[in-house]
């Protein structure tokens, strides 16, 4: 018994190592079953030793692909702090501009930290705008009491220009 173990591992592994299999979470015992049968020599091995060698390589899978998700989070983290911690980037900075401020950072995945980038400055862009809504909503506040007092129109030309500007 244990030899027909050793020796079905044994084939599956090369059979695995030929198909040059990139094996994920996703895959299913049947993908993997199509994926190496013409890499498998008679006779047939078991069913039951196949699965088990499947479910060892599809943990390995998975605790890649968590490492890997961990890494990726770490790097956002990491990215997105040195983003907030930066006086350089406004809502206005475009990232072509501002990848020589990102040094080695940027190696790896550009694709992850460009879309760190342009969910930060859209961020900076909505605080801005918030910003600019609540100075008028201050301001339109501020008309209003005057306006209600009987402040005069001077008043009502500085508010304004404040406005404006």
């Amino acid at each position: 018994m244990l030899l027909q173990y050793l020796d079905d591992k044994s084939q599956i592994k090369d059979a695995v190592r030929m198909a040059e299999i990139g094996l994920t979470s996703a895959w299913t015992l049947d993908d993997f079953k199509v994926a190496i049968a013409k890499y498998i020599s008679s006779p047939p091995m078991s069913d039951t030793n196949l699965k088990f060698f499947f479910e060892e390589l599809l943990e390995r899978a998975r605790e890649k692909e968590e490492k890997e998700a961990k890494k990726h989070k770490r790097l956002a983290d990491e990215f997105y702090e040195f983003l907030h911690a930066s006086k350089e980037i406004t809502e206005s900075s475009k990232w072509e501009d501002c990848k020589s401020l990102f040094g080695d950072r940027i190696m790896g995945d550009e694709g992850l930290l460009l879309e760190i980038f342009n969910k930060f400055v859209n961020e900076l862009k909505e605080k801005e705008r918030k910003r600019q809504e609540d100075k008028v909503l201050e301001l339109l506040q501020t008309l209003i009491l005057l306006l209600l007092s009987g402040g005069g129109s001077r008043c009502v030309d500085v508010i304004v220009v404040d406005i404006v500007l």
